[in-house]
């Protein structure tokens, strides 16, 4: 014959037996934590008024060690994304993309207007770009801005606005740009021709 426990025992007794499982999950293993807890909690002499503050404790160290887990396991997925090894050939295939842009863009340019929105986009501060170039600050803020609209109004900024909107961030679609545009201009050329 079964020996009948006294409280709190048969209420832990109870307790082990519903969280017996043959899956382990975020859950199940929440539920056993929580069984551990219970029990250090009584070898501590901490015990419950009645079974009911106990399946209520239980209940709650279950749900908080749970979520416990589950934070883990999204954090371990997250951890494991950003430590994965992507391939070059996207490395690659991203470089190809801004380079392709990037000459597209210097195209509607001369290759001095090209140079200062370069030193700018470095982060050259503005006033040592005027003292070089022997022109104030404001006069020089006004020429980028110029230049940054002039390259965004062009039918070159047009289209790579357009092909970025439509790739939603696949560079790989960007690809098909220089097909529908006139090649850039040779820098080298240029320079001569300056």
């Amino acid at each position: 014959m079964a020996e009948i426990l006294s409280f709190p025992w048969n209420t832990l007794q109870r307790l082990q037996a519903a969280s017996n499982s043959v899956v382990v999950n975020a859950r199940s293993m929440g539920r056993e934590e929580a069984l551990t807890v219970i029990v250090g909690e009584l070898a501590a002499g901490k015990v419950p008024p009645d079974e009911e503050a106990m399946e209520r404790r239980f209940r709650t160290l279950s749900a908080n060690r749970a979520v416990k887990y589950q934070t883990r396991k999204q954090i371990e997925a997250e951890a494991a994304d950003l430590n994965r090894i992507e391939p070059v050939l996207h490395d690659l295939s991203d470089e190809l993309a801004v380079q392709e842009l990037t000459s597209l863009a210097s195209s509607q340019l001369t290759l001095e207007d090209w140079q200062l929105l370069q030193d700018i986009g470095n982060g050259e501060p503005y006033i040592e770009l005027a003292l070089e170039s022997r022109k104030s600050v404001g006069t020089l803020k006004s020429k980028v801005s110029r230049l940054r609209s002039r390259i965004r109004n062009s039918t070159v900024g047009r289209t790579i606005l357009e092909a970025v909107k439509q790739s939603h961030g696949d560079q790989r679609k960007w690809v098909s740009l220089r097909r529908r545009l006139t090649p850039p201009r040779d820098f080298d050329q240029m320079s001569k021709a300056v």
